[in-house]
């Protein structure tokens, strides 16, 4: 999921949210009669819970068809619910006719939905002392949650470590074949014959020849080869010809 898709995730649902509520109060502007406003407040306890659903859709969408990205994307709506709630509950305060700064003075009059000692779902003030820092709370919070930093830590995988290597309780076939051989020990006899036998081979296919101001290593040729030979003055006579 890219970064854009991510971030607009939230940013549409807390428009939809607050837009919504805002049209809702912008109807009863002006509405006295009871039953209407009684009416408009069973239409906004509906949107509240309507609201709530809208929230959990793209978890669950992603859940199901996006498995692997499920992480990133609660970061994403998370972080951009976070942040753009308090913008758009601004702007939607604004459309429906109160002041923005009015309410962060004063607080929410039946700005939450909770059920009363009764049952019934009635409307929560909200002060200001409580308001205020939420709001600021939730735009950091938005910050944090939509660095490209921390959704590439948070949705990257761990890797595993290795498991360890077991050794086989199984002997080398070799080893099963020939139970009573063992392996071949160097002493002193064994190694003069190989030394001897490598300088005997080194010095039949080389020769030296010391000159006042070069030594000459000369590989022998071909008994045939020598005839065609052409000596400088610098060289020596070909060992074997």
């Amino acid at each position: 999921m890219r970064y854009a898709h991510g971030v607009l995730i939230g940013f549409i649902l807390s428009g939809v949210i607050f837009i919504g509520g805002a049209m809702i109060r912008l109807a009863g502007f002006g509405i006295n009669d009871p039953d209407t406003l009684a009416a408009l407040w069973s239409v906004y306890v509906l949107w509240v819970v309507i609201s709530i659903i809208l929230i959990f859709i793209p978890v669950i969408v992603g859940f199901f068809v996006y498995r692997h990205q499920i992480k990133r994307i609660v970061i994403f709506e998370a972080g951009s619910l976070a942040f753009f709630t308090p913008f758009w509950f601004a702007l939607a305060t604004e459309l429906s006719g109160a002041s923005f700064i009015a309410i962060l003075l004063n607080g929410i009059e039946n700005g939450l939905v909770f059920f009363d000692a009764s049952g019934a779902l009635v409307g929560v003030n909200v002060s200001p002392i409580l308001l205020d820092p939420v709001f600021l709370f939730m735009i950091i919070i938005g910050i944090i949650l939509l660095r490209p930093g921390f959704i590439q830590d948070q949705s990257t995988p761990s890797h595993k470590e290795p498991p360890e290597l077991v050794a086989l309780s199984e002997p080398d076939p070799i080893e099963a074949e020939m139970p009573e051989i063992a392996p071949p020990v160097a002493d002193e006899s064994s190694i003069d014959e190989l030394r001897n036998l490598r300088n005997k081979f080194l010095h039949s296919l080389w020769s030296i020849d010391i000159d006042r101001e070069y030594i000459y290593f000369n590989m022998i040729p071909p008994k045939d080869a020598c005839n065609s030979l052409e000596l400088t003055k610098r060289q020596r006579a070909v060992p074997g010809c």
